[in-house]
């Protein structure tokens, strides 16, 4: 699972991590897309983006039950309400690749900002 918002390290909802026994830290990594502030919010919104070369940045987990983490995590991010949307993305960590899920803003970008850094902990 790679995280760029609440949940990382440090966030609102990064407990959410471990309620699931199992998920482990793997480092920090990027994936290629747009990290946007939204208006009125406290969480951030990422949507890919593979014609440009900007990088959203994050940390990726290994989880030992993906099924349970990402049925409890697919409700904390809204997916039912069309919120966000889980998807497999490429993540590039400590000079290599892997596939991962991760959940991207699905509503419009009306008056979203983007956060050139990729980086919500900098915003």
């Amino acid at each position: 699972m790679f995280v760029y918002g609440t949940l990382a390290r440090g966030q609102q909802l990064h407990d959410y991590l471990s309620r699931v026994s199992g998920t482990q830290f793997i480092g920090e990594g990027k994936i290629q897309g747009e990290l946007y502030a939204l208006p009125g919010e406290d969480y951030p919104g990422a949507v890919l983006n593979l014609r440009k070369k900007h990088f959203v940045r994050g940390e990726l987990y290994e989880m030992a039950e993906p099924a349970t983490m990402l049925r409890l995590l697919d409700g904390v991010e809204g997916c039912d309400e069309g919120l966000f949307r889980r998807q497999l993305v490429d993540v590039w960590i400590n000079g290599g690749k892997r596939r991962a899920w991760t959940y991207l803003y699905a509503q419009p970008l009306r008056e979203a900002q983007l956060i050139p850094s990729g980086d919500f902990r900098q915003a």
